[in-house]
């Protein structure tokens, strides 16, 4: 097999398996210098790479910059002259240029619970083009309109349908189940796996009572800080279809890595007249 289809072969890999990733092109290559020009690598978000763009300092650093710039996703070019004094201080005495490309796998939003507020969050994410999985045992649920065409309705409590869930560093998870045993159970199948999001519905109260008993099963205060609880922004009224985009608005803020502010105040911000 040669490099390029080991390259795409792993990035295919790594983007059915929810790991973002980066390919390294090295575009032009001048002089006495590793690596020879069209010469491609792939490096994923653990590190984990293939193909090689010359090796030594020149690959060492190039890597070091994509994964640092990993979770922004930017595309960027390189340059660099490969001389003693140089950037690199290597002694090849050739200069190289090439090009950085990121690639995001498709965000999976996983609702634990079919009723009113699953129901509408489908309805509401299906166009943004995430992999939409819903799991209650309730398996008359699935029938419903908003659950068509989703990519899976898993017909099992939270702790059976764990292992069906597809956890990585592009999956959103929100737990609105019928009840609080549920809620707890869906809770602990998530929390110590890989997950972008995870929040869950409830008033204040519940919150903090779903923390305590969290808390009391053993999980420290850092990792039942990474939740949200109560979910999602604070702009509804209430009614489940408000409260299903107030979820998916907070779960955009999350993915998209944008402060809470209006475009009106973002123009401001740069500079722009506001009335």
């Amino acid at each position: 097999m040669d490099m390029e289809t080991d390259v795409l072969e792993f990035l295919t890999d790594r983007l059915k398996t929810g790991r973002k990733c980066a390919m390294i092109l090295l575009e032009v290559n001048e002089g006495s210098t590793p690596g020879v020009t069209g010469s491609i690598m792939a490096v994923d978000s653990e590190g984990k790479r293939t193909g090689t763009i010359g090796g030594g300092n020149l690959e060492y650093q190039v890597v070091k910059r994509a994964l640092e710039g990993m979770k922004e996703g930017k595309h960027f070019g390189f340059e660099y002259s490969l001389v003693e004094k140089g950037e690199l201080a290597m002694v090849c005495g050739g200069d190289v240029k090439g090009f950085v490309k990121y690639f995001n796998p498709p965000s999976n939003l996983v609702i634990f619970g079919a009723g009113h507020v699953g129901e509408k969050l489908a309805e509401v994410a299906k166009p943004l083009g995430f992999n939409i999985y819903i799991a209650d045992d309730r398996e008359e649920y699935s029938s419903l309109p908003a659950y068509s065409g989703i990519k899976e309705y898993i017909s099992l409590k939270p702790s059976e349908a764990k292992s069906r869930i597809p956890f990585g560093e592009n999956t959103y998870i929100v737990v609105a189940t019928r009840g609080h045993v549920l809620d707890q159970e869906a809770y602990k199948a998530c929390l110590g796996e890989r997950y972008a999001y995870l929040g869950g519905l409830g008033s204040r109260k519940k919150a903090l009572e779903t923390l305590a008993l969290l808390k009391g099963s053993g999980y420290t205060d850092e990792v039942l800080g990474t939740l949200h609880l109560p979910i999602g922004l604070d702009i509804s009224n209430g009614s489940p279809a408000e409260i299903a985009v107030a979820i998916l608005a907070e779960i955009l803020q999350v993915k998209n890595g944008k402060e809470l502010r209006s475009m009106k105040d973002r123009m401001a911000g740069a500079g722009g007249a506001s009335r």
